[in-house]
């Protein structure tokens, strides 16, 4: 028997227990512990690494967008079909079980499974109604009351998973909150208190509170110390904006005079730097220079940071930034020991917490293990962590549509007037 499962994560933004007062009762009854991040990883590599239970070298995600090819300085923004490595909603999938993953990276095109899909602030507006699925969930979240799928925040994005939660239970429930303003954690905990209450005694909840980094501007240094030249038509703003495309990263390559360049960190989020100078030694230098500048912790070379099949298409440096460096997880339900005795665990161990209150097996690959203090002893007794051993001959997941079916129904809606 599995524990029906909903994860509630919260990109860049710590949670102020001192605001959220159910939460912070609700979560005296289960685990509260600091959560490890990888040094220097990027927000979309962490929670792809939560899904799939492998680091960046190993299901190719540094960030939204890598390299085109190794060496190659074309960037292109990246989609689902580019893991590597299966997914924790495949393995349900595969298990005849079903997930709801609402405003989470690398969902579009959505998976091949059963359950709903909706990849939010992700995708551009006229990509999302292709992203959702089953084909009619666009409209149907799109007409509840206050939610805007273009733009969804964090209480229109509770509301969405109750809403799917009281009509379609999924094993497996995954929602992403990552406003840029600041967000109204009293709502946001009221919200939270409808979703537990709905999911009932059997269910395994989850929060998940990424660290907030301090903010610091690469490219700024790298124009300070004449590694890097905006283009004379570039202005204060124009390098800023969103990336959702291969596009918008060639609109931001184009702000910049690569005559006179030499390293650049695309300005649309990331602390990867990727290096255009082919001078002997470069790479040594800067790192030097870097390791030394304000609000920075480390900067990691490549190869140590992502040793494995993907290095390559990484940055050639990453930089690590002062400041917090732990998140936070709570969580409570009847797979979780009342009052865990944990004050840090690794984000590795995530998954494997999941897949073992999903009742799947647990892959050979995947880098982390479930602390056993974690657990409810009684419930452990009762079903033992069941082991895979290798997963190397199982494939990656397929989206339900391919780039050029997705191409040819996004000619056919322009024609159609739909989309521009």
């Amino acid at each position: 028997m599995n524990s029906p499962t909903i994860l509630i994560g919260f990109s860049s933004a710590s949670l102020p227990l001192g605001e959220m007062p159910f939460v912070r009762e609700w979560s005296a009854s289960g685990l509260r512990a600091g959560l490890a991040f990888p040094p220097a990883i990027s927000s979309v590599a962490a929670w792809t690494s939560v899904m799939t239970g492998v680091g960046p070298a190993q299901h190719g995600i540094f960030d939204f967008y890598r390299r085109q090819a190794p060496q190659s300085q074309q960037l292109r923004v990246l989609a689902s079909r580019d893991l590597s490595c299966e997914t924790i909603w495949a393995a349900l999938d595969r298990a005849g079980q079903k997930a709801t993953i609402l405003n989470y990276p690398m969902t579009f095109p959505a998976p091949k499974m059963e359950g709903h899909v909706m990849p939010g602030s992700w995708v551009s507006a006229k990509r999302l109604k292709l992203g959702c699925y089953p084909s009619g969930l666009y409209a149907e979240l799109g007409a509840l009351d206050g939610v805007d799928l273009n733009n969804p925040a964090a209480e229109p994005l509770l509301r969405m998973l109750l809403y799917l939660m009281e009509k379609d239970r999924s094993d497996l429930s995954v929602v992403l909150i990552r406003d840029k303003g600041p967000l109204d954690f009293a709502a946001i905990d009221r919200q939270i208190e409808h979703v537990v209450s709905a999911a009932g005694p059997d269910a395994t909840v989850l929060l998940i509170s990424e660290p907030n980094a301090d903010n610091v501007s690469i490219n700024g240094w790298l124009a300070e110390h004449g590694y890097l030249t905006w283009a004379a038509s570039a202005n204060g703003s124009a390098a800023d904006g969103k990336v959702l495309e291969t596009a918008d990263l060639n609109r931001q390559a184009a702000l910049i005079d690569w005559t006179k360049t030499q390293a650049w960190c695309p300005p649309c989020g990331g602390n990867g730097i990727f290096i255009v100078s082919e001078t002997p030694n470069f790479r040594t230098r800067l790192m030097e220079e870097l390791s030394s500048a304000e609000g920075l912790s480390r900067v990691w070379k490549q190869e140590e940071l992502y040793p494995g099949p993907f290095q390559e298409l990484a940055p050639d440096l990453v930089v690590e930034l002062s400041g917090i460096t732990e998140g936070i997880l709570l969580a409570a339900g009847p797979a979780i020991q009342r009052g865990a005795p944990f004050t840090r665990i690794p984000l590795s161990s995530v998954t494997p917490i999941l897949l073992y209150t999903l009742g799947l097996q647990m892959p050979g690959e995947i880098e982390g293990c479930v602390p056993a203090e974690v657990l409810n002893p009684d419930w452990l007794a009762a079903h033992p962590l069941l082991s895979a051993g290798s997963n190397s001959n199982r494939e990656a997941d397929k989206p339900l549509i391919d780039p050029a079916a997705e191409e040819e129904i996004l000619q056919r809606l322009r024609g159609l007037g739909y989309i521009e």
